[in-house]
Order: C-alpha cells, then sequence, then structure tokens
C-alpha cells in the first residue's frame, strides 16, 4: 500500500516586497509632514505677513491636514496590525489544514488496509463458498450416476420378477383349475357329511331336550314333583345353603339319596326306563322350606 501525497498550503512569510511598501508609507507619512510644515515656512518667509493675511484661512488648515496626516498614519498601523494578525491567522489555519490533511491521510490509510482486508476476507470466502459448491455438485453428480445406475439395476430386477410372476400366474391359473376341480368334489363330501350331521345332531337334540318342573317343598314332607318322581327334605341349612333328603323313584322302586346337596349344583340320576339323564337343582334353602327345579327328558312328558 502507497500513501497519498500530502497538499498543504505554500507558508506565508514576509518578504522583502511586504517590507519595502511598509518603507514606503513610512516615508511617504512623514513626507507629507515635511512637505507641508517647509511649505508653510517657505510662504512665511516668502511672503511675510501680506500672504499671510491673504492666506489666514489656508494657514488656519495645516494643523488641520497635520492631524489628517497623522489619522491616515494610524490607519496605516492598524492596515499593517491587520496585515499582521491576517498572516497570523493564516498561519495558524494552514497548520490547522495541515492537521486535517494528515488526519484525512491517515484515515484515508486506515479505511484503505481496511479495504483491502475486506476484499482479501470476500476473497477467501469466496474460495470457499466455490469450493464447497464444487464439492456438492460432484457429490451430486456422483449420486445422480449411482442412482442412473441403480434404476438400471432396478429395471433389470423388475423385468425379471414380471417374467417370473407371469410365469407363476400362469402355473397358479393351471393349478387353481385343478385345485377348484378338487374343491368342487371335496365341497361335495362337506355337503354329505353336513347333511349326515344335522341328521345326527337332530338326534342328539331329541336326545338331550329336557323340560323344567319348577317346585317349593316343606321340609321332613314328601312329594312327587314329577310323575314317578317324589323328592323328601329331611334337613335344609340355610347359613350353608345345604339340602339332606332323598329321591324315590316309583317304577324302579329305587332311592337316590341326597347328601349335603349345595344350592344351585346339579344332582344327576337315571331311571331303568329311560338312560338320559335327569337333574334335581336347588336354588332357595330355608329352615321349614326349600325350592328349585327339576330337568326330566322331553319325551318322559307323554308318560
Amino acid at each position: 500500500m502507497h500513501d497519498e501525497p500530502k497538499h498543504t498550503l505554500p507558508p506565508l512569510e514576509w518578504n522583502e516586497d511586504e517590507e519595502r511598501r511598509r518603507r514606503r508609507w513610512r516615508f511617504a507619512k512623514w513626507g507629507v509632514t515635511l512637505l507641508l510644515l517647509g511649505g508653510g515656512v517657505f510662504a512665511g518667509l516668502r511672503y511675510g505677513r501680506p500672504f499671510l493675511e491673504q492666506h489666514k484661512a489656508w494657514v488656519s488648515q495645516i494643523p488641520g491636514l497635520q492631524d489628517s496626516v497623522t489619522s491616515v498614519g494610524r490607519r496605516v498601523d492598524a492596515a499593517e496590525e491587520s496585515l499582521r494578525s491576517w498572516a497570523g491567522d493564516r498561519e495558524a489555519l494552514q497548520e490547522r489544514m495541515s492537521q486535517l490533511e494528515e488526519k484525512a491521510r491517515t484515515n484515508f490509510v486506515a479505511a484503505r488496509k481496511m479495504g483491502d482486508q475486506l476484499r482479501q476476507r470476500l476473497h477467501a470466502e469466496m474460495e470457499l463458498r466455490n469450493r464447497a459448491m464444487e464439492s456438492r455438485l460432484e457429490n451430486v453428480e456422483s449420486r445422480q450416476e449411482s442412482d442412473r445406475t441403480q434404476v438400471a439395476r432396478l429395471q433389470q430386477e423388475l423385468a425379471a420378477v414380471r417374467h417370473d410372476m407371469t410365469q407363476q400366474i400362469a402355473q397358479a391359473r393351471e393349478q387353481t383349475g385343478q385345485d377348484l376341480n378338487n374343491l368342487t368334489r371335496h365341497v361335495a363330501t362337506l355337503d354329505e357329511q353336513v347333511e349326515r350331521g344335522d341328521r345326527d345332531l337332530q338326534a342328539v337334540s331329541k336326545q338331550i331336550e329336557r323340560r323344567r318342573i319348577d317346585f317349593e317343598l316343606a321340609t321332613n314332607r314328601s312329594r312327587e314333583i314329577a310323575p314317578g318322581i317324589s323328592l323328601k327334605v329331611t334337613g335344609a341349612n340355610p347359613s350353608y345353603r345345604r339340602v339332606d333328603g332323598w329321591i324315590w323313584l316309583l317304577p324302579d322302586r329305587r332311592t337316590v339319596w341326597v347328601r349335603n346337596q349345595g344350592s344351585q349344583q346339579s344332582l344327576v340320576f337315571y331311571t331303568k326306563q329311560d338312560p338320559r339323564p335327569h337333574e334335581l337343582v336347588f336354588t332357595q334353602v330355608t329352615r321349614r322350606s326349600v325350592a328349585g327345579y327339576l330337568l326330566v327328558p322331553a319325551a318322559k312328558e307323554g308318560a
């Protein structure tokens, strides 16, 4: 970095011409004074009193002229003093201008240096960004090439899969036709089995179909609760909901004992005339009576 040339004003100095002008002013001031005085003396000696009497008014003006010359001299001195003051102000102005120029030059140098640093920094940042952009472009191009390769491979695989699927579909159709025939035959067999199962179910339903007979019986009393079936309760425990007693099967002339039978528990028994089960269930137990129901086979109803 080169420093800018420094421009300054030429120094203000008193040269010989100014010194001669001051001398001329002094000579002129005293010359006029001496000329006036000499003229007055000469006129008095030359012409004497008559001249003074004739030109008394003019002579009376000589002191005024001398005062004017003195006033002119003072003005010249004031002008010289103003000139000196102006020269001093010019020197101060020149010094101030020199300081301002130095400050401006320093600021310019600093600004130029800062500009150079900023330019270098921007250049470095642009280089980094360009390198990063080039790297990203290279990565993008590499990815695009990889993607193109992968797409080509996927297309080949898709074509192979389509070919395999076409063959599998054809085989599946052929196999499906065979399976459909087999399934039709199997369904026909199942239909036959279902019909046979329905017939068997109906037969079982007829076997297990039962009728409910509700009853209520006092303790220590015997009563026929169904045709050929009598019940007697010999003991009832409402606290534990337990019942003791016996069932008398008249056609068989056989007794089925009821011992500590709990409420809502089934007591299953059979008869010789009907191999299907009978169930006795107690639902309510008090000290004086019990209640419940008896399930008997439906065919028993017509007996």
